[in-house]
């Protein structure tokens, strides 16, 4: 072996040591981080809370308007939630509420037809909720209160595909209502 070759040869043997206690202490580091950090469970404003526990679902779609944002994006959204309500599969089991702050109204967000309910919030208690993430965005909860999808969705026609598979795929991991009475609680915050 040449003096070159061994110099690489101990290069190569130093770079992967490395490598492998660097990856070893960042191991270490993230277990620690997950061990004993806790994060608090997200909930939804309790206004919206109130109007989702007032009607029995398999299924609840929070809609938040891009308030002086994109109105492109907020009637293809419109147009979805308007899609699955009319659908009888999709739509049975199905409250839709829209969270909107005190002072706008559909008009002033672009859209005179907001879908479900219309849940005005007090700038307090909206400002927080709507800064998780960029709006529009939808949220889909199970009727026992399990968020199964928190979203924001940009303007493209192939975000509504992905969409409609998300919506199946959170309405798998719900159960139908019970026929003989309400089923599930509200969700974002439980019973």
């Amino acid at each position: 072996m040449s003096g070159s070759d061994r110099k690489l040869a101990s290069f190569a043997i130093l770079f992967m040591v490395s490598v492998v206690s660097m990856i070893v202490v960042m191991g270490g580091r993230t277990a620690e981080i997950s061990e004993s950090s806790e994060v608090a469970p997200f909930e939804s404003p309790a206004g919206i809370q109130r109007a989702l526990r007032a009607t029995p679902c398999r299924l609840a779609a929070v809609y938040w308007p891009a308030v002086r944002g994109c109105t492109v994006c907020d009637a293809m959204l419109i147009e979805k939630i308007g899609e699955w309500q009319r659908d009888p599969v999709l739509g049975e089991g199905l409250v839709v509420v829209t969270a909107i702050p005190t002072e706008f109204t559909g008009f002033a967000i672009g859209s005179a037809r907001l879908p479900g309910e219309l849940v005005r919030l007090a700038r307090s208690e909206y400002a927080p909720a709507a800064a998780i993430s960029p709006l529009p965005r939808l949220e889909l909860w199970s009727g026992s209160g399990q968020l199964l999808l928190l979203r924001s969705i940009p303007s493209y026609m192939s975000q509504m595909a992905i969409l409609d598979e998300e919506f199946l795929a959170a309405r798998w991991f719900t159960s139908p209502l019970d026929e003989e009475g309400p089923g599930g609680s509200a969700p974002g915050g439980g019973e």
